[in-house]
């Protein structure tokens, strides 16, 4: 039985925008961890396992998981493998990757692992794991910047601490969403050659304050968080 593993690499910085990955087939780990090789274990892959740290807008697996269908087999199993998850992008890149296999004439099942599951979508706002605000802070770019929205940005209810109880308490996360919003605001002024989606709040190809979501590792700061978090010079 052979495990083929699809590893996404990166450059070990935070990159401003996106980040350079690529893919391997490889024996190695395997090798290194049962002492075992490919050619030991066969030729037909029992299931091919994706591994990154998170799933925040579901782009970066959708992408690299679609390109992988153009040389999968005809059938197979796929485990994707990650320390957090987020619901919205989890459903975003699921259903798109089902369409697409379907798509191809492909019976691919896909299999979601996680330890930590966020709450982060729009429909769910008040039970959020995410950054929401519940209002709009006095401040003079944020105001220009929600004044220049086409989709006006839906509030989260105060009170709530999500279902994950990240926050210690109302007012400490409203503070933290206030100020973070303030600061991407100033950030989004000082550096106009943003990119549009990169929101305040975060990157988030929908036009709200931004995607807010606050898990970060010690190799990727992802450019789903806030841009305070992130951004920096040269823009």
């Amino acid at each position: 039985m052979q495990l083929f593993v699809v590893w996404r690499f990166r450059n070990g910085r935070c990159s401003p925008i996106a980040r350079r990955y690529r893919f391997y087939h490889r024996g190695i780990p395997l090798k290194k961890e049962t002492g075992l090789t490919p050619a030991e274990c066969g030729k037909a892959p029992a299931c091919f396992i994706y591994l990154d740290d998170g799933l925040y807008g579901g782009n970066t697996i959708l992408n690299s998981l679609s390109r992988w269908l153009a040389t999968a087999p005809q059938q197979a199993v796929v485990h994707v493998v990650v320390m957090a998850l987020h619901r919205g992008g989890q459903y975003y890149a699921r259903t798109r990757l089902e369409t697409a296999a379907k798509a191809a004439g492909k019976v691919i099942q896909f299999n979601w692992w996680r330890i930590v599951e966020l709450e982060d979508r729009l429909t769910c706002i008040n039970s959020a794991d995410v950054l929401r605000p519940t209002k709009i802070p006095d401040d003079p770019f944020v105001k220009e910047y929600v004044d220049a929205m086409q989709r006006k940005p839906v509030f989260r209810t105060a009170g709530g601490l999500g279902g994950l109880q990240l926050f210690s308490s109302e007012d400490n996360r409203s503070l933290l969403e206030q100020q973070l919003l303030i600061k991407g605001a100033l950030i989004r002024k000082k550096a106009p050659m943003l990119p549009v989606y990169a929101r305040p709040l975060g990157n988030m190809v929908l036009e709200t304050l931004g995607f807010g979501s606050t898990i970060v590792t010690f190799r990727n700061c992802p450019n789903n968080a806030p841009l305070a978090f992130w951004a920096g010079n040269p823009w």
